[in-house]
């Protein structure tokens, strides 16, 4: 998950001018979602080689579906999956930095074939994957 700081800033952003994070984070509801938000990171970060649906993140954050959608998108400029979906592109290009065959890697990230792996890897980097692991 994100650090803290970040978190806060994000949401005051959100919010809107003139709020501070510190005044933000004094509510009560917004201390709750917060630590939902954050929550629920964790929970994608440790499922990430699982197959994730939305109903089990909302149930760990405890929020209406469409709420948790709103202000996860607001908070992190993605949707729940793109967070996902970005969060195993990064873990594969680390495999990839250690060496790991290009192949397994797009099987490890959740991907059916290396061809839309590595479509999408360079969508998110801008390299594909051969080149990653070649440095």
């Amino acid at each position: 998950p994100p650090r803290i700081r970040e978190f806060v800033d994000k949401v005051s952003r959100v919010v809107g001018p003139g709020e501070s994070g510190a005044v933000l984070l004094t509510s009560s509801p917004l201390r709750y979602f917060v630590r939902q938000l954050l929550e629920a990171c964790e929970y994608m970060g440790a499922h990430l080689s699982d197959d994730i649906h939305l109903d089990q993140i909302i149930r760990n954050a405890f929020m209406a579906k469409y709420h948790f959608i709103r202000l996860f998108k607001a908070t992190f400029i993605l949707s729940p999956y793109q967070y996902i979906l970005r969060k195993r592109l990064e873990s594969a290009r680390v495999q990839l930095l250690g060496g790991s065959n290009v192949t397994e890697t797009a099987f490890d990230a959740g991907y059916p074939d290396s061809s839309s792996f590595s479509k999408a890897f360079k969508a998110a980097f801008g390299v594909t994957p051969s080149s990653v692991k070649l440095k």
